[in-house]
Formats: structure tokens, sequence, C-alpha cells
């Protein structure tokens, strides 16, 4: 490329990159790129031919930010996209596997307007750019020019030069246009991605090599909690077929619902940073990614506390039962039963397995409707005699019914399978003879020092359920307070759990439904 009158701009064949304002062009098509989209293509022009590492390419561009390689590949995916180019096929930027990636093309040697540059010493070249067009690529490098543009992909040029009395025709030849280029694209130009690209077309548009990458890290996960050494190998995979196939946005979702497995498992923030940047990475390549939607919404209402945008991901990503299960808890806990009843409800009905599980009963407990509740606990009796969540549910009735006699009976049941001795519950059948229920829970709450799990979660929002059945609201406050302040998530049913009854008039309980945001 030889020296411009605007050493800001780059022109790659047919294209030219202003570095100005980020605008890709050619004839008349403009694309706005994003400023790291546009740094991006900027440094690799200034080295074509050239396999640069991923290294450093996230050194030059994002060098003020601690990213991880997936930034790196969907800033690929979508200058591909923009270029018209294809990973599989390229004719602008290749994957180098293992390395990074090359610019193709040379950049142009000659100026791209009409104009020439005349009674001026031509600048000294710099792998196919001139000096000036380097130092410009640096400079946006170094500053981090952010002018962002219109959010369309495709701008019309009209004529500038048109009189009034034409504009209204040439404003309907611009919506013909526009209206064409929009059905051409499935009208996701105009009406956005409708469709779950997850399940359709995303599988078939990709090599059988990357795609059975993928099915393979799908199988290695399905188990229940799989080993580290299972979820590494599934992490190599997604990798492999990340940075292959860039714009494989099923590849982001599992790879993103993984980290944020991990992070659930060792509490690390860079592992949870990193799971969000996986996850906006697939929405942005297929907006109607419902396993990407799912975990979307899970970190939104279990870490993040963002009630409305949990909701919103949870509505996309309806319409498998996992998500159905998952969304009900979410409604459950917002206090909205006959909704959270029904996607129980097509859970159930889309997994015949879920038909044991206590869901059910526990909305209709948390609803009030106690009879209701423990109606449903009787279906699965048959079923369910020696599972430890049908005995809490069916514990949490009957104290909420006011039978201590029972409540107490399956409380002891309970403190048998977790792990009390038989001498300890005897001292404790003891205890309730003398003391009812709330001495029974005085001990728990301040007295016991093994904390078995009774499925009341952990400390201290455990001790803090114990000591409101003890009567000891004062402390339940203070625990309560702990728990929330730690981010227990089970403190998101707070508003809606029947237990809290006691102390729900409390401003200090208030107080902590306003803290979490209910």
């Amino acid at each position: 490329m030889s020296a411009q009158t605007d050493p800001a701009q780059i022109t790659i064949a047919d294209w030219t990159l202003n570095l100005n304002n980020n605008i890709l062009s050619r004839e008349d098509t403009q694309v706005q790129l994003e400023n790291k989209q546009s740094q991006l293509l900027a440094f690799l022009a200034t080295r074509p031919g050239e396999d640069i590492t991923k290294s450093e390419l996230l050194q030059q561009v994002w060098h003020k930010r601690v990213v991880t390689e997936d930034v790196l590949y969907v800033c690929i995916a979508h200058l591909r996209k923009a270029l018209g180019d294809n990973s599989r096929n390229p004719s602008y930027i290749k994957t180098i596997p293992g390395v990074g990636y090359k610019l193709l093309v040379q950049p142009d040697k000659h100026q791209a307007g009409s104009e020439q540059v005349t009674g001026e010493q031509v600048a000294p070249q710099k792998n196919g750019i001139t000096a000036k067009a380097a130092h410009a690529v640096q400079q946006s490098l170094i500053s981090g020019l952010n002018k962002p543009g219109t959010s369309a992909n495709v701008n019309l040029k009209v004529l500038k030069s048109a009189q009034k009395a034409f504009r209204p025709l040439m404003l309907v030849l611009a919506l013909i246009v526009i209206l064409a280029y929009a059905l051409n694209n499935d009208a996701h130009f105009l009406f956005g991605n409708t469709k779950n690209t997850a399940d359709t077309d995303e599988h078939t548009q990709v090599p059988a090599n990357i795609r059975d990458d993928y099915q393979k890290a799908r199988y290695l996960l399905a188990r229940e909690n799989p080993p580290p050494q299972t979820q590494s190998e599934a992490i190599q995979l997604l990798q492999h077929a990340i940075t292959l196939e860039p714009g494989f946005a099923p590849a982001y979702a599992l790879l993103g619902e993984l980290k944020y497995r991990q992070f659930q498992e060792h509490k690390k923030p860079k592992t949870y940073r990193e799971a969000q940047s996986l996850i906006n990475n697939a929405l942005q390549l297929a907006p109607g990614n419902k396993a990407a939607h799912l975990t979307r919404a899970n970190m939104s209402f279990w870490q993040a506390w963002d009630f409305p945008l949990a909701e919103h991901h949870y509505r996309q990503a309806s319409g498998t039962g996992e998500a159905d299960h998952l969304y009900a808890q979410f409604l459950l806990s917002q206090g909205k039963y006959p909704l959270a009843h029904e996607y129980s409800q097509k859970y159930i009905s889309a997994n015949p397995e879920a038909y044991s599980r206590t869901a059910i009963a526990w909305i209709y407990t948390m609803g009030k409707d106690y009879e209701k509740g423990y109606q449903e606990l009787m279906k699965l009796a048959p079923y369910r005699q020696e599972s430890f969540a049908y005995h809490v549910s069916l514990q949490a009735i009957y104290e909420l019914q006011g039978q201590d006699q029972k409540a107490a009976e399956q409380l002891f049941w309970l403190m048998g399978r977790a792990g009390y001795t038989q001498n300890t519950i005897t001292e404790q059948r003891r205890r309730f003879a003398a003391a009812g229920l709330s001495g029974l829970y005085h001990w728990l709450a301040f007295e016991d020092k093994q904390q078995y799990d009774l499925e009341q979660y952990a400390p201290p929002l455990s001790l803090a359920r114990y000591a409101i059945s003890a009567g000891d609201h004062a402390s339940a406050l203070k625990l309560l307070q702990q728990a929330v302040d730690q981010r227990q998530h089970q403190v998101l049913w707070l508003s809606a759990d029947p237990k809290y009854d006691a102390i729900r008039h409390k401003p200090e309980f208030q107080q902590l439904l306003a803290q979490i945001g209910l």
C-alpha cells in the first residue's frame, strides 16, 4: 500500500479499513467494526503472510486487559463474517492450528482512491504497509480508540446529489434493498435470530471432526460429577474445536457451562470470568442458543442476583427439561407459585424419571397449601421411602402444620441417615419429650458440635433456620445476615419460604430482603 492522504486507511484486496471510524468498506458496502476488531485486522495487516501467535495478538490488541483466548476467537469470527471469509477455505484470515493466525492477502501497495500523492516522497514500506499507516495502527493500539458506529452490518450509500423531489422514491428503493438483504439473511437483520442454532445449522455447518470433538466432550460431561481428568479432556476438545472453528457457538456454550461448574466447586473468580466471557461469546454468535441462555440465567440468578436478567434468559432457554426445572425454582423464589407449578409439570412431562422428585410437593409447601403438598408426597411414598429429600419435605410439612410429634420423628429419621449415633438420637428424644420441638432445635442451633447435614442447608443459614424454630429470633436474624453477606444461594428463597414467617414482620428481615433484591 503506497502513501495515502489519510494514513489511517488500510486497503486489503477490495476492502478499505478506516482506523478513524472503524469502518470496513468496499463499493456500496460498509461494515461497522468494533474497536478491537478494527485494531486486530489492522495489526494482522502490518505483517501479511506471517504466522502471528495468539499470545502476541492478545498482548498487542488487549495489552491492558486480562482476557482469555476465547475473546480472540470471537473477534476473528466477526472479522471473517465482515470480510465474507470462510475458515475452512480462507481468502483473508487463516487459522494456524496451535499457533495463531495469518493474513493471506497482501495489503494493496497502490492508493485506493482516485487521487495520487504527488510532490511527496513515498514513505518506506513496512511489510506491505506504509510507515505512516503502520504508525497509525500502533497509535490506535496504544490509545485504544473507541469510536463506535452504527450497529447494523450493512449501510447503503445513497447519491448525495439527489434532489428533494427524488428523495421519496429513493427512500422506497432503499427500503426494498434492505428488505431484500434481510430476507436473504433469514430476516436476522430486521427481526433477530429466532432459530435455535445450537440444535440445527451450527452442527451441520462445521466439519465432521470438529463436530465429533464437540459430541465427545458432551459425552464426557454427561455423567454426574465428572472427575477432573475427564473435565480436562473435555476442555481440550472444546478449545481445539473453537480454535479450528471460531464461529461454532455450541462449543463456547458447553465450555462456558463447564467453567461455571468449576467455579461453583472451587469459587475462583477467574473461572467465573472465563465462564462469563465464553457464554457471552456463544450468545453473540448464536442468540438462540438455549444452552448458553440457561447457563447465563443460572449465573444471573445464583451468583449475580440479577433477577430480571435471570428471568429473561430462563425464558429464552425454556422448552428443555432442565431449563424448565431450573426456571421453576427461580419462579418459586419470586413467589410465583402457579407459574412454578406449570414449569415443574412441563419438566416432569418431558422427563418421566422426574415424577419421583419432590418438586411439586415443595411448591405447594412454599405456597402454604400444605394438604396438597402432603398429597403429592403420598403419591411418591411407594417409591421414595428411603429418599432423604422425601423425608425432608415430609418433616417440613408436619412442622408447618404444627404436628410436632410427627415432625420430630422425621427429624430423628434424618439424623440417623445423616450420621448421628443412636446414643445421640436417644438423648435428643429425651430432650424432645422434656422441651418439645423448640428444645430439639435449640440443641441443633447452639449445642450440636457435629452439624451433620439435615438438608437445612449449611451454616450459618442452617443455624439460622434452627434458631427460628427454637424461638431465638435475635440470633436467627444475626445468622441470616451472615448468610446473606456470604451470599449463600439458598437465601434466595427467604421471601417465599414459610419457614421464615415468624420473623418476616421484623425490620431486620425486610432489610435482608432488600439487600438481596427480593
